[in-house]
């Protein structure tokens, strides 16, 4: 009955998942400090659209509505990542060019690396 109640409040702000209380520490580093990454990649992407001679507020209004309507394509077109990100970029096109830029310089394992240290912190401040 209180995990009922508990789930239907958690529910009412957003998605709720049961997992293993193992799990937790890779629930805080997925969901709970990704949130600040996102707003790190926004925040490179806003920046360096200034740099290439946007308004602020410009960049700023396009890069929220991507990374939104990415975001629900993510959730709603039922097609895997590899999918959409084919479906965007062209074969030598702009997209595969900036894709090719971030496998240069370790996207892919910048943020493995920032969601693992979310995670060992997490465990790290659990034995306290």
């Amino acid at each position: 009955e209180q995990f009922d109640t508990v789930q239907a409040i958690f529910s009412a702000c957003g998605i709720t998942r049961v997992v293993d209380e193992a799990q937790i520490n890779a629930v805080t580093a997925v969901s709970g400090s990704s949130p600040a990454f996102v707003f790190r990649f926004a925040r490179a992407l806003i920046g360096q659209g200034v740099a290439l001679g946007l308004d602020e507020a410009d960049a700023k209004a396009l890069a929220v509505q991507t990374i939104a309507g990415s975001a629900a394509m993510i959730r709603d077109s039922g097609m895997e990542l590899d999918a959409l990100i084919r479906m965007v970029a062209s074969p030598n096109g702009t997209t595969q060019a900036g894709l090719n830029a971030l496998d240069r310089t370790g996207f892919d394992e910048s943020v493995r690396a920032a969601v693992t240290a979310a995670d060992d912190r997490a465990a790290e401040l659990a034995k306290r």
